[in-house]
């Protein structure tokens, strides 16, 4: 009965994330700042469970590639300004070309998710978890705010992008 109760409350939890997500009733502001934890979070704990599986599989993570990014100002300019322009404007179009053949928005962004996260992986095989989740978020937004207007789609996902790379690469730094 306890086991029904909490799948009723996931349930009812990712309705409403889906909700927000697709059908914003809020300012775009507000939406970008709620966007950041909404990607990052599950981005985090989807990375977690992958690394806790390979690990279980006995795959050693340390021996698994993992993107190079070294904490410059570079890297960070093309992380925080850069890419998620660049990615915005294709992921814009990923967008349009899959509205093409697929009439549901959630399946656009799952779709566009599922592209986005295999592109990542081209660089790191693991990362794929880490932005999965995260495009989603962003294709989502994107679709949402679209039918506003495009560049309040580019606003909806191209800010929450920026700031969860600004907030990787503050990481870094610190690291270093």
């Amino acid at each position: 009965m306890r086991l029904l109760r909490v799948t009723a409350d996931l349930t009812q939890a990712a309705m409403k994330l889906l909700k927000f997500l697709f059908e914003p009733n809020t300012s775009l502001f507000r939406y970008c700042a709620a966007a950041v934890p909404m990607a990052m979070i599950p981005s985090a704990i989807l990375v977690g469970l992958a690394w806790i599986a390979a690990e279980l599989l006995g795959i050693d993570m340390r021996s698994v590639p993992k993107p190079v990014l070294e904490p410059t100002l570079t890297e960070l300019a093309g992380a925080v300004f850069i890419g998620p322009l660049v990615e915005t404007a294709i992921l814009a179009i990923v967008v349009y070309v899959l509205s093409r053949w697929i009439n549901t928005a959630m399946l656009v962004a799952t779709c566009s998710a599922l592209i986005w996260g295999g592109l990542h992986a081209m660089a790191a095989p693991f990362w794929f978890f880490g932005t999965v989740w995260s495009f989603f978020v962003f294709s989502a937004a994107f679709i949402a705010w679209e039918r506003k207007s495009f560049s309040q789609g580019f606003i909806a996902a191209s800010v929450p992008h920026a700031a969860i790379n600004l907030l990787v690469m503050a990481v870094l730094f610190m690291g270093k």
